[in-house]
């Protein structure tokens, strides 16, 4: 929400991976640079609903929907929502990270 995109990387492991639609974008930094929104463009709102979630040991594997409205310029705001999938992995010191994270292109409306 706010554009913190050092804090963001730090929910990433170093080697994570990350997967937008037609994208393959390897590395915490790279990560932080994907999303690292520039003006106009606001992010307003972003969460991820779990419908599954599995833990076996040091990885757990997260399903579900994620919603996310942002505006750009003064255009009204937009929301779009699709499915998504997260592997997490307990790292060396303790904290849970993502390794890959997935999510689908919104289904167009029409």
């Amino acid at each position: 929400m706010r554009n913190d995109t050092a804090a963001l990387g730090q929910v990433y492991s170093d080697t994570a991976v990350l997967f937008p639609p037609g994208r393959e974008i390897r590395g915490r930094a790279a990560i932080q640079r994907y999303f690292d929104w520039s003006a106009p463009y606001r992010q307003l709102a972003h969460a991820m609903t779990p419908a599954a979630l599995q833990i076996y040991d040091g990885v757990a594997v997260d399903v579900g929907m994620w919603s996310s409205t942002g505006q750009r310029g003064e255009n009204p705001a937009s929301t779009a929502t699709e499915r998504y999938l997260v592997v997490w992995v307990r790292e060396t010191d303790g904290q849970w990270r993502i390794l890959y994270d997935m999510w689908h292109r919104p289904t167009p409306t029409h």
